[in-house]
Protein backbone atom coordinates (compact mmCIF):
# COMPACT_ATOMS: atom_id res chain seq x y z
CA UNK A 1 0.00 0.00 0.00
CA UNK A 2 1.24 3.50 -0.82
CA UNK A 3 2.08 5.91 1.95
CA UNK A 4 2.06 9.72 1.82
CA UNK A 5 5.86 9.65 1.50
CA UNK A 6 5.58 7.49 -1.63
CA UNK A 7 3.56 10.13 -3.48
CA UNK A 8 5.41 12.63 -5.65
CA UNK A 9 2.94 14.27 -7.97
CA UNK A 10 5.36 17.15 -8.76
CA UNK A 11 2.60 19.72 -8.80
CA UNK A 12 0.40 17.73 -11.18
CA UNK A 13 -3.26 18.59 -10.85
CA UNK A 14 -5.91 15.98 -10.22
CA UNK A 15 -8.41 17.84 -12.38
CA UNK A 16 -6.81 19.85 -15.17
CA UNK A 17 -8.44 23.16 -16.07
CA UNK A 18 -10.28 23.68 -19.34
CA UNK A 19 -9.16 26.48 -21.63
CA UNK A 20 -11.66 29.35 -21.56
CA UNK A 21 -11.89 29.40 -25.38
CA UNK A 22 -13.89 26.16 -25.25
CA UNK A 23 -16.73 28.14 -23.64
CA UNK A 24 -17.49 29.29 -27.20
CA UNK A 25 -18.63 25.70 -27.84
CA UNK A 26 -20.77 25.03 -24.74
CA UNK A 27 -21.68 21.41 -25.49
CA UNK A 28 -18.02 20.56 -26.01
CA UNK A 29 -17.16 22.43 -22.81
CA UNK A 30 -19.68 20.34 -20.85
CA UNK A 31 -18.27 17.18 -22.44
CA UNK A 32 -14.75 18.25 -21.42
CA UNK A 33 -16.05 18.96 -17.92
CA UNK A 34 -17.38 15.40 -17.79
CA UNK A 35 -13.85 14.17 -18.55
CA UNK A 36 -12.69 16.26 -15.60
CA UNK A 37 -15.34 14.63 -13.42
CA UNK A 38 -13.97 11.24 -14.43
CA UNK A 39 -10.50 12.40 -13.36
CA UNK A 40 -11.91 13.44 -9.99
CA UNK A 41 -13.61 10.05 -9.70
CA UNK A 42 -10.35 8.26 -10.49
CA UNK A 43 -8.67 10.23 -7.71
CA UNK A 44 -11.45 9.31 -5.26
CA UNK A 45 -11.03 5.65 -6.17
CA UNK A 46 -7.31 5.94 -5.56
CA UNK A 47 -7.87 7.71 -2.22
CA UNK A 48 -10.27 4.97 -1.14
CA UNK A 49 -7.83 2.22 -2.15
CA UNK A 50 -4.81 3.77 -0.44
CA UNK A 51 -6.86 4.94 2.57
CA UNK A 52 -5.61 8.52 2.49
CA UNK A 53 -5.26 11.63 0.40
CA UNK A 54 -2.26 13.90 0.64
CA UNK A 55 -3.06 17.25 2.21
CA UNK A 56 -2.59 18.96 -1.17
CA UNK A 57 -4.88 16.45 -2.91
CA UNK A 58 -7.52 16.86 -0.24
CA UNK A 59 -7.39 20.62 -0.62
CA UNK A 60 -7.56 20.46 -4.43
CA UNK A 61 -10.47 18.03 -4.38
CA UNK A 62 -12.39 20.13 -1.88
CA UNK A 63 -11.94 23.22 -4.04
CA UNK A 64 -12.95 21.30 -7.17
CA UNK A 65 -16.21 20.17 -5.58
CA UNK A 66 -16.99 23.62 -4.17
CA UNK A 67 -16.09 25.67 -7.22
CA UNK A 68 -15.73 23.87 -10.54
CA UNK A 69 -18.33 21.17 -10.07
CA UNK A 70 -20.83 23.67 -8.69
CA UNK A 71 -20.40 25.78 -11.86
CA UNK A 72 -20.77 22.70 -14.04
CA UNK A 73 -24.07 21.82 -12.41
CA UNK A 74 -25.31 25.37 -12.86
CA UNK A 75 -24.36 25.16 -16.54
CA UNK A 76 -26.53 22.09 -16.90
CA UNK A 77 -29.43 23.11 -14.68
CA UNK A 78 -29.67 26.77 -15.69
CA UNK A 79 -28.67 26.58 -19.35
CA UNK A 80 -28.52 23.12 -20.93
CA UNK A 81 -31.54 21.44 -19.34
CA UNK A 82 -33.94 24.41 -19.83
CA UNK A 83 -32.85 24.82 -23.46
CA UNK A 84 -33.43 21.13 -24.07
CA UNK A 85 -36.84 21.22 -22.39
CA UNK A 86 -37.80 23.97 -24.84
CA UNK A 87 -36.35 22.34 -27.96
CA UNK A 88 -36.57 18.58 -27.47
CA UNK A 89 -39.36 16.74 -29.20
CA UNK A 90 -41.75 14.44 -27.43
CA UNK A 91 -40.22 11.41 -29.15
CA UNK A 92 -36.85 12.33 -27.61
CA UNK A 93 -38.29 11.28 -24.24
CA UNK A 94 -36.00 13.69 -22.40
CA UNK A 95 -38.32 15.20 -19.81
CA UNK A 96 -38.12 12.28 -17.36
CA UNK A 97 -34.39 11.89 -18.01
CA UNK A 98 -33.68 15.55 -17.25
CA UNK A 99 -35.83 15.42 -14.12
CA UNK A 100 -33.93 12.34 -12.94
CA UNK A 101 -30.54 13.87 -13.71
CA UNK A 102 -31.41 17.02 -11.80
CA UNK A 103 -32.52 14.93 -8.80
CA UNK A 104 -29.24 13.02 -9.01
CA UNK A 105 -27.37 16.34 -8.88
CA UNK A 106 -28.94 17.00 -5.50
CA UNK A 107 -28.11 13.52 -4.22
CA UNK A 108 -24.52 13.81 -5.49
CA UNK A 109 -24.14 17.23 -3.84
CA UNK A 110 -25.02 15.71 -0.47
CA UNK A 111 -22.44 12.96 -0.98
CA UNK A 112 -19.85 15.53 -2.05
CA UNK A 113 -20.42 17.57 1.10
CA UNK A 114 -19.72 14.47 3.21
CA UNK A 115 -16.60 13.69 1.17
CA UNK A 116 -15.34 17.27 1.49
CA UNK A 117 -15.94 17.19 5.25
CA UNK A 118 -13.79 14.05 5.44
CA UNK A 119 -11.09 15.58 3.25
CA UNK A 120 -10.99 18.70 5.43
CA UNK A 121 -10.02 16.73 8.53
CA UNK A 122 -6.62 17.69 9.94
CA UNK A 123 -3.72 16.14 8.08
CA UNK A 124 -1.11 14.13 9.91
CA UNK A 125 2.30 13.59 8.34
CA UNK A 126 1.09 15.33 5.18
CA UNK A 127 -1.98 13.15 4.66
CA UNK A 128 -5.65 12.99 5.55
CA UNK A 129 -6.53 9.49 6.76
CA UNK A 130 -9.84 8.20 5.41
CA UNK A 131 -12.15 6.14 7.57
CA UNK A 132 -13.81 3.00 6.14
CA UNK A 133 -17.19 4.76 5.91
CA UNK A 134 -15.64 7.60 3.89
CA UNK A 135 -13.90 5.18 1.55
CA UNK A 136 -17.18 3.32 1.02
CA UNK A 137 -18.95 6.61 0.31
CA UNK A 138 -16.28 7.54 -2.22
CA UNK A 139 -16.73 4.24 -4.05
CA UNK A 140 -20.54 4.62 -4.13
CA UNK A 141 -20.20 8.18 -5.35
CA UNK A 142 -17.86 7.13 -8.18
CA UNK A 143 -20.25 4.39 -9.35
CA UNK A 144 -23.17 6.82 -9.38
CA UNK A 145 -21.20 9.52 -11.20
CA UNK A 146 -19.97 7.14 -13.90
CA UNK A 147 -23.56 6.14 -14.68
CA UNK A 148 -24.76 9.75 -14.49
CA UNK A 149 -22.05 11.00 -16.85
CA UNK A 150 -22.77 8.15 -19.28
CA UNK A 151 -26.41 9.24 -19.54
CA UNK A 152 -25.48 12.89 -19.96
CA UNK A 153 -22.85 12.12 -22.63
CA UNK A 154 -24.69 9.35 -24.44
CA UNK A 155 -28.21 10.77 -24.39
CA UNK A 156 -28.48 14.40 -23.31
CA UNK A 157 -25.51 15.88 -25.16
CA UNK A 158 -26.26 13.86 -28.29
CA UNK A 159 -29.83 15.17 -28.43
CA UNK A 160 -28.64 18.68 -27.52
CA UNK A 161 -26.28 18.58 -30.50
CA UNK A 162 -29.22 17.79 -32.75
CA UNK A 163 -31.91 20.04 -31.24
CA UNK A 164 -30.14 23.21 -30.11
CA UNK A 165 -29.52 25.80 -32.80
CA UNK A 166 -26.65 28.27 -33.09
CA UNK A 167 -28.57 31.08 -31.35
CA UNK A 168 -29.37 28.86 -28.35
CA UNK A 169 -25.79 27.69 -28.12
CA UNK A 170 -24.61 31.30 -28.21
CA UNK A 171 -26.95 32.14 -25.33
CA UNK A 172 -25.65 29.12 -23.40
CA UNK A 173 -22.08 30.18 -24.07
CA UNK A 174 -22.71 33.72 -22.83
CA UNK A 175 -24.38 32.45 -19.64
CA UNK A 176 -21.54 30.01 -18.94
CA UNK A 177 -18.96 32.77 -19.43
CA UNK A 178 -20.90 35.13 -17.17
CA UNK A 179 -20.99 32.51 -14.41
CA UNK A 180 -17.23 32.14 -14.52
CA UNK A 181 -16.44 35.83 -14.78
CA UNK A 182 -18.80 36.54 -11.88
CA UNK A 183 -16.54 34.21 -9.83
CA UNK A 184 -13.44 36.35 -10.47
Amino acid sequence: MATPDDIDRSGARIVAPIGPNLLDAPLQYILADHARQRSACAALQRFAAQRFATAAEAEEMSAYFADDLALHRRDEEESLFPALRRRARKEDGLDDTLTQLQAEHGEASAMERAIVNALRQPAEDGAVALKPATRSLMRRYVRREHRHIAVENGVVLVIAGIRLNAAELKIMSAAMKARRWAQD
